[in-house]
């Protein structure tokens, strides 16, 4: 009697976990296209090899090389960003970024903002906050999505062992969906 009881309630366990929907899978992260890149700052003059300075390193695919504000020159941190530029407006809801993969921290970004802009001269806040800079995996900042042409990190402090403020970043990349514009709809 006692094995026909675990029976009967083994089968029913078993038609119960049947009868489960499987979860919802988290949707793809879908990455915005870039048309360009630019930043405020970039070391121009020293960097090794092309491995570190100009703003097209942020996007080149590649985690060992980096974008880098000026070493020498320190500018203020209100020239450190970079900003990415698409061929239309998208509906932007996220930023990741990459620190630095090789050598010291310095240029990690550990204070940042995320600033979105439709004509590239008015920008909105979109997110902002903190970074570890014990961490270089890819870091990712979720935000309600906002309609918008261009993207900006704006570094609002980071690592530096050589006293003046310093910005780096391995990669880069934007977030987003398509928004059906006046004239088309941009595909991904």
């Amino acid at each position: 009697e006692e094995v026909d009881a675990a029976l009967v309630a083994l089968e029913a366990a078993f038609a119960a976990l049947e009868e489960k929907p499987e979860p919802t899978p988290e949707p793809e992260k879908t990455y915005i296209p870039v048309k360009g890149v630019t930043a405020g700052d970039e070391e121009l003059v020293n960097s090794p090899q092309n491995e570190e300075g100009p703003a097209e390193l942020a996007i080149d695919g590649n985690e060992y090389t980096i974008w880098h504000t000026d070493w020498y020159e320190g500018p203020s941190y209100d020239e450190h960003w970079i900003q990415l530029a698409f061929d239309s407006a998208y509906m932007v809801g996220g930023f990741e970024y990459l620190p630095r993969q090789t050598g010291n921290t310095n240029g990690m970004i550990t204070s940042y903002k995320i600033l979105v802009s439709e004509d590239g001269e008015n920008w909105t806040e979109a997110a902002a906050g903190n970074w570890d800079s014990s961490d270089r995996s890819w870091q990712t900042v979720e935000f309600d999505a906002v309609k918008a042409k261009y993207v900006r990190l704006k570094s609002e402090g980071g690592e530096s062992d050589i006293g003046i403020a310093l910005t780096c970043a391995a990669e880069i990349r934007a977030i987003g969906a398509v928004v059906a514009c006046e004239d088309h709809t941009t595909e991904l």
